[in-house]
């Protein structure tokens, strides 16, 4: 992409002269929108549409000045359509965004405004660009949000819906500007990856339709262009969801559905085992059975009727020992309506069609005593990075990007650009408080709580689970105080509840981050209450999640604070370091209160983490480009 004179780095003094480089830049879209606001919406519509029509000509004028006339004609129907001014924060964002760089901006600072004005921006240089959002819900109500001002200037928006039929979302897909959760774009591709090789195999089927009815390969593709992807929390899809591949799965098979069986008599193998027939390691999270276990893995089914499996045995038995031993109910996945749903680890939210791979689903069934519904077959897989790259243009926004700028511009081309506050933030930290024991620390939560509470001011708890989050609500309930609670199922309710948490003597209990996405904003009362306070249960093992919590209170300038609670108990400790977690409970005093600081500790232990994170990243990348140029090679010795 041409390059503009703002285009971020990954050292921050960089990123600093980068953005004062920016000011010429704002200073020049805002003299040009001074020239046009004389001019009515017509007019500005049949520019814009000249700038699109005239970009690919041969005698079009040089990309800045492209550049800043686009910029300009957006932010006027911006600032038209929706009845307020865009502050020089969001043009210089929208302006980047639309180079092609990922920003930072700190929540409530408009980053659906500027990532609409982006990808108007980009219209005019693409003829197709993805907007890709973390939910149906958030794609639904931004592309509703925003479509006026598309239209206003003649572009095109379509929206993806999950269960729209294929010419619905085909025809989305054939807009300038399409809005859709970023997952459906990755399926959607797989799809037409399996469209494409269904039609090799019928290439003379293919030509002869062709050439009678004028029927083309492309005509029964969703996506025809991988131009320009804008990715809203792009900290969390590209990098926290980048080891989780998309799969596309097609109806079990009757093989497949033979072997449910095995599934509910592998739970009751596996309850008989004792510690010494299998090894375990919470850490690395691994299940194998022993010599002693494996034999008696063939003893319980040497008298059971014959039943169908598709692997060997043992692998039944220790998917069996892993869904008892590991996965937690209302931690790793819920029970609703006689089904198993995965719990998304990094936001909260609840999964309505992601299932464990390689029987661990069913395992998981078996052990709740629910249906057991046969596994699906894979169609096709793509990992996440790989299907991201596929794009010429990798750009979006987050909340918390920093300190990841190297992986994010090494992977996927992007430079990273942090936009101060458009106001100065008035966040203020209380110091972190530490237990030995997780009920020491529930005790200490809900009396922090009840005396926050007495003047009104609003609080919002983030929890880590499902599961502790009910425990916190009965506690709280326990002290005569009611609350909200946000289980993580993304929905308009739960954005209605998550804005209502700025309210005078509002209490909510949120998992992680539910309602991300939505505004939080205060009534004068909260304001003069000191605005709203945010309690974090525990650290999470990447400070970016902490930070997304912490970024919920003093938005915009408003008053607010932020403090975490943690104990020797914490999954942070259990899962990567019970070291460190002893060495906080040996700390403690008689009342399990723990005086000395752990902080620097825990975010040493966070950096080695997200370390270890990465190269996991990095192998897999480097997985995608090893099969890259095996294919290559083999497309080579076919032609």
């Amino acid at each position: 992409m041409p390059w503009i004179p703002f285009r971020s780095n990954r050292i921050s003094n960089e990123n600093r002269r980068r953005l004062v480089r920016m000011n010429p830049f704002v200073r020049q879209v805002k003299l040009r929108c001074k020239e046009l606001e004389g001019q009515g919406v017509k007019q500005w519509r049949a520019q814009f549409e000249a700038l699109r029509s005239n970009w690919n000509s041969p005698a079009h004028c040089s990309y800045s000045k492209y550049f800043v006339d686009a910029t300009a004609l957006a932010v006027l129907a911006a600032n038209h359509c929706k009845g307020f001014q865009l502050h020089d924060v969001q043009i210089a964002g929208a302006a980047a965004t639309a180079s092609g760089s990922i920003i930072e901006m700190q929540t409530g600072e408009g980053k659906t405004i500027v990532c609409a004005v982006a990808a108007l921006i980009r219209s005019v240089f693409d003829s197709s660009i993805h907007v890709a959002t973390t939910s149906d819900y958030l794609a639904e109500r931004d592309y509703a949000e925003n479509v006026e001002l598309f239209h206003s200037l003649g572009t095109t928006a379509g929206l993806l819906r999950l269960n729209a039929k294929t010419h619905a979302n085909r025809d989305a897909y054939r807009r300038h500007i399409t809005y859709g959760p970023g997952y459906l774009f990755g399926f959607d591709y797989l799809r037409d990856q399996v469209a494409l090789r269904d039609l090799e195999q019928l290439v003379l089927g293919r030509d002869v339709l062709t050439k009678i009815h004028g029927v083309k390969p492309e005509d029964s593709l969703n996506q025809l262009a991988h131009t320009t992807i804008i990715v809203d929390e792009a900290d969390s899809v590209l990098l926290d969801e980048a080891t989780t591949p998309l799969i596309l799965s097609t109806p079990p098979t009757q093989q497949a559905q033979a072997v449910t069986r095995a599934f509910a008599i592998a739970k009751d193998v596996a309850q008989v085992l004792g510690e010494e027939d299998y090894d375990a390691d919470p850490q690395l999270k691994r299940i194998q059975l022993t010599e002693s276990g494996i034999n008696r893995s063939y003893k319980a089914i040497r008298y059971e009727p014959k039943f169908h499996i598709d692997r060997p045995w043992t692998e039944y038995v220790e998917q069996a020992l892993y869904s008892q031993q590991f996965l937690i109910r209302n931690e790793d996945y819920v029970v609703q309506d006689g089904k198993i749903k995965l719990v998304d680890q990094h936001t909260g939210r609840i999964f309505e069609d992601r299932q464990l791979r390689n029987g661990l689903h069913q395992s998981v069934e078996a052990k709740e005593g629910v249906q057991i519904n046969p596994p699906n077959q894979t169609a096709a897989r793509l990992s996440r990075q790989r299907f991201f790259r596929l794009y010429e243009n990798i750009c979006g926004m987050t909340g918390t990007i920093q300190g990841s700028q190297i992986e994010v511009e090494k992977f996927y081309g992007s430079e990273v650009l942090a936009l101060p506050p458009h106001h100065s933030s008035q966040r203020k930290q209380r110091p972190t408080q530490y237990f030995a024991t997780a009920a020491a620390k529930l005790q200490a939560i809900v009396e922090s709580v009840r005396d926050e509470m007495q003047d009104g001011r609003p609080i919002l708890i983030g929890t880590r689970t499902i599961r502790e989050s009910l425990g916190l609500f009965d506690a709280i309930k326990a002290q005569g105080l009611d609350a909200q609670v946000l289980n993580g199922l993304q929905n308009a309710e739960e954005s209605e509840v998550i804005a209502q948490a700025g309210q005078h003597g509002a209490l909510t209990i949120a998992t992680n981050m539910a309602g991300r996405g939505t505004d939080i904003k205060l009534d004068p009362e909260s304001k003069l209450a000191g605005g709203l306070h945010v309690i974090a249960t525990q650290h999470h093992s990447s400070q970016r999640v902490d930070r997304q919590l912490i970024g919920r209170c003093a938005r915009q300038g408003d008053p607010g604070s932020y403090q975490f609670f943690v104990s020797a108990e914490d999954q942070l400790f259990e899962r990567h370091s019970k070291a460190l977690g002893a060495r906080l409970a040996e700390s403690a005093e008689q009342n399990e209160f723990v005086h000395r600081d752990f902080g620097p500790q825990i975010a040493k232990l966070q950096n080695q983490i997200e370390a270890e994170n990465f190269l996991l990243r990095q192998k897999l990348m480097q997985q995608d480009e090893q099969t890259d140029r095996f294919r290559s090679k083999l497309a080579g010795v076919v032609t």
